[in-house]
């Protein structure tokens, strides 16, 4: 679009009683650049009164925008408080193993928690984790495999859900990529890929941080 098309586009928009930020939104262009070829057209009384009582709209819903997200830290920071308690009064071996890998190889995503490794074993006691602690059932769980060309997709897959007895979980669609390192060593190293097992769930990655928070005190004190 032309920028004599893009301004008498931008006339015909604030005729029509739009904002200047709804024109520099529909147009693509600056706030500056609508005001500038507007500047001369005067909206009506109704018009005005319509924008201000969108602004008024507006302003609420950012404000109630802004009091859940403190709400939501408010429960999340609950959450990872109650986690080291827990941990701290119950020191289970198994959960500082969970925790520390976690802080090592996890996925830093607030509402999800996932590690993806080429390690079997690693990722069997994650998910045998997530399982038996947090009690997260198999139809939650989701598995990614990544690939390099010239591995056979069924079969990754096949090894993947055995190591991980895997049932009803969720196996998305094989992706491929092109290895940094030569084809032969990344197939020596990783014969059937790398596959990441994940969950989005908002109060488990709080209650991991918390744990992942009583380890990160041991070690640095």
């Amino acid at each position: 679009m032309t920028k004599c098309i893009e301004r008498e586009t931008a006339r015909k928009l604030r005729k029509n009683g739009l904002s200047l930020a709804e024109i520099a939104q529909e147009l693509k262009v600056s706030k500056s650049s609508a005001c500038k070829w507007t500047e001369d057209i005067v909206l009506t009384a109704e018009q005005t009164q319509r924008l201000k009582q969108k602004q008024r709209v507006n302003v609420a819903l950012q404000a109630q925008g802004l009091k859940n997200k403190i709400a939501a830290r408010a429960v999340r920071d609950r959450h990872r408080e109650e986690s080291k308690r827990w941990l701290t009064e119950n020191p289970d071996p198994a959960l500082f193993a969970f925790a520390a890998l976690y802080w090592g190889e996890g996925i830093k995503n607030r509402n999800k928690v996932a590690i993806g490794t080429s390690d079997s074993k690693m990722l069997y006691f994650f998910t045998e984790i997530l399982r038996k602690i947090f009690n997260v059932s198999e139809d939650r769980l989701h598995l990614d495999i990544l690939l390099h060309f010239g591995i056979n997709a069924a079969d990754a897959v096949d090894f993947w859900k055995s190591s991980l007895r895997w049932t009803s979980g969720r196996v998305h669609p094989v992706r491929f990529a092109v290895p940094k390192s030569s084809k032969q060593v990344t197939a020596h190293r990783c014969p059937f890929g790398t596959a990441r097992v994940s969950v989005y769930d908002t109060k488990l990655r709080a209650t991991i941080e918390g744990m992942m928070d009583v380890v990160k005190d041991s070690i640095l004190l």
